[in-house]
């Protein structure tokens, strides 16, 4: 089956590996519910095109890292593409563990980044408490977390409403979800 899938396209992989890792949480947590979050890297074109290529597949290295320890046996980490994350966490205190996320990796940015890292930062976009007992739509999924990441880009670019000083930078409520927005160490 997954073999006829590599014929197929790139999203049919990304998807069978969503579905995987949804199957493994209600296996392990049947009662609970989950987030599905979108994220990807704020200005890592500039940053590659700056450093070299070995340069940004480090910081992808280390911020997937990060994501990966932290999230343990409750959650899973998927690349999409480039700089483009899925990740899949069963729910709880999500602001509490991604401010957990986000200051280990500050933390090892600052050590590696030598000041290189200003105006490099992350965006996300959350759709809370998705039933692991449901049928889950991904497409639907996707796309609702795929507005509320650009809706969160849009307010950070155009209304430059992002605090680059403040540790979590922003987050802001959306009809179906939450949209974060933090900048890394400088």
């Amino acid at each position: 089956e997954i073999a006829s899938c590599l014929v197929g396209s790139e999203m049919c992989i990304r998807d069978r590996f969503i579905e995987t890792g949804i199957a493994i949480l209600k296996e392990r947590f049947p009662k609970s519910a989950f987030q599905y979050a979108i994220f990807d890297l704020d200005s890592f074109k500039k940053l590659n095109d700056s450093f070299g290529h070995d340069y940004g597949d480090k910081i992808l290295c280390l911020i997937s890292d990060a994501f990966t320890a932290h999230l343990g046996d409750k959650g899973f980490l998927i690349r999409m593409g480039g700089d483009e994350f899925v990740m899949l966490i069963v729910s709880g205190d999500f602001n509490k563990e991604l401010e957990k996320i986000r200051q280990g990796i500050d933390q090892q940015l600052k050590d590696l980044s030598n000041n290189t890292l200003s105006g490099f930062g992350l965006s996300m976009g959350v759709i809370n408490d998705v039933a692991l007992q449901d049928k889950v739509n991904l497409e639907g999924l996707y796309k609702q977390a795929d507005s509320i990441l650009y809706g969160i880009k849009r307010q950070r670019y155009q209304a430059n409403k992002i605090d680059e000083s403040a540790p979590m930078a922003q987050c802001y409520d959306y009809k179906h979800g939450t949209g974060y927005n933090w900048s890394f160490a400088k």
